[in-house]
């Protein structure tokens, strides 16, 4: 990674160069990008939900296309949103973003509210910048309590910059506007960093922590929605970062980003799979089967007692060309693996640099959702300061910052186009413009928004 200093724009972390195409906005790298998130509607399941660095996208054809569907949301999304759905609500979404605003939203993600009353103490009258600490309290993850009556009860898993805080979990029955604090079991002040219920037993939680307890355990579950837990025999050093349930009761889990584990008797003991991975889910269809997401791509792991044989399902999954690290190309590797349901269950898979990938019925072969959720952030605009006699096409850059030593597209520069010229842009590239002060509305249907080029002037333009 090298760092390049654009005109009194700061440095900026680079890792690629790109072209531009006729009038718009290009980068070397696929608008798709990672997706943190990606939720399908279990009662419409052409209905999904995304998140990335370029904020919430909505398809409503399985996963093929996506819109922006993020009105209201004030939040930076340099890192993607968490999202939760309500399964007894289709249409209620929540997330909150780095400052501890919570966000719901009553319309599928066409627009959101911040809510107040959280645990955070964070409500709409805090604003990005102001420098205003609320609480020593942080939102870390969110999930749905299942059961019919219950379209309004959510678990909010929360970390703490402080002490004597208690457990780091709350409960809402209204739709989080208000919450309880629960959790008697769990070790005090510990963050949470995942929840799952069990789809067979609506009282069962499994919540994970970022730490072990007593004996490094990292794992707790409770029989009563919550309100008690009991440590699980899991010992590992690490956080508890992913949890899938299979169609058999067989549990899986990813602790520290790398070591796989899975129970075959409900928690009761647990075996190392022996294949690492960031992230795992069981299969849909298949008992004692599951799938890993690694830097590598993705393995299938079929389980026969305490033995795992895996299998590699690289096939499709074509490194993007212009991600390179030190001149080689950096492997299309997977970061999330999430489940559309229906009667054929398809498997998605959110990788870096590549975008999505479907996976074929005969989970053999990938194939590329071409126009996946947009992952693109503009940080900052610069004039190249060694390009004189040029057109400003030429000269106007606009950057992006990298983040954990992923290489991803960062440097994009428009087209030549008459001044004053009319160009529509995909709504994750807005900037504030130099006149004003709030960045241009994005047109959900079609996730792009229209900006009118004045004459440039180079002290003018800023960063957002």
């Amino acid at each position: 990674m090298r760092t390049i200093r654009l005109a009194g724009m700061g440095a900026l972390l680079l890792s690629a160069l790109v072209h531009a195409g006729d009038a718009e906005w290009t980068t070397s790298g696929p608008l798709g990008g990672h997706a943190q998130e990606i939720v399908f509607d279990p009662t419409t399941p052409n209905k999904a939900y995304a998140t990335t660095p370029g904020g919430v996208f909505r398809s409503i054809d399985g996963g093929m296309t996506w819109t922006a569907a993020d009105s209201g949301i004030v939040a930076d999304t340099v890192y993607a949103l968490p999202l939760m759905l309500d399964a007894e609500q289709p249409t209620r979404l929540y997330t909150f973003d780095s400052w501890g605003r919570i966000y719901r939203s009553d319309d599928s993600g066409t627009t959101w509210a911040i809510l107040p009353g959280s645990p955070t103490g964070v409500g709409a009258a805090e604003r990005m910048g102001s420098g205003v600490v609320v609480s020593d309290i942080h939102p870390t993850a969110m999930v749905d309590v299942p059961g019919a009556g219950q379209p309004c009860a959510l678990l909010l898993g929360t970390a703490t910059s402080g002490s004597g805080n208690g457990a780091m979990l709350y409960r809402s029955n209204t739709c989080g506007l208000s919450y309880t604090h629960i959790g008697d079991g769990l070790p005090d002040d510990i963050a949470v960093t995942s929840m799952l219920f069990d789809p067979a037993n609506p009282s069962r939680v499994l919540v994970g922590l970022v730490t072990g307890g007593v004996g490094n355990q990292p794992l707790y579950v409770s029989n009563d929605s919550g309100l008690t837990f009991t440590a699980m025999t899991l010992s590992a050093i690490g956080s508890v970062d992913r949890l899938s349930f299979g169609i058999d009761g067989d549990l899986w889990t990813v602790v520290g980003s790398y070591d796989v584990f899975h129970s075959n008797n409900g928690g009761a003991s647990w075996n190392p799979v022996g294949t690492a991975g960031i992230s795992v889910t069981a299969d849909a269809s298949v008992a004692d089967r599951a799938w890993i997401a690694s830097s590598e791509g993705v393995y299938r792991i079929d389980a026969n007692g305490s033995l795992y044989t895996p299998t590699a399902v690289f096939d499709g999954l074509t490194p993007n060309p212009s991600y390179t690290a030190a001149g080689e190309s950096v492997p299309a590797g997977a970061r999330h693996l999430v489940w559309r349901g229906g009667a054929t269950p398809t498997l998605f898979a959110s990788t870096t640099g590549s975008g999505l990938y479907t996976l074929d019925a005969g989970g053999t072969h990938w194939t590329p959702v071409v126009a996946a959720p947009a992952a693109a952030v503009i940080h900052a605009l610069a004039i190249h300061p060694a390009i004189v006699n040029a057109g400003m096409s030429q000269k106007l850059w606009a950057g992006q910052t990298s983040f954990a030593g992923v290489p991803r597209p960062c440097i994009h520069r428009p087209t030549p186009a008459p001044r004053g010229a009319r160009r529509t842009i995909p709504c994750a590239l807005r900037i504030s413009p130099p006149w004003s002060s709030t960045r241009p509305q994005c047109d959900a249907a079609t996730a792009t928004t229209t900006v009118w080029r004045p004459r440039w002037q180079r002290a003018a333009i800023r960063a957002t």
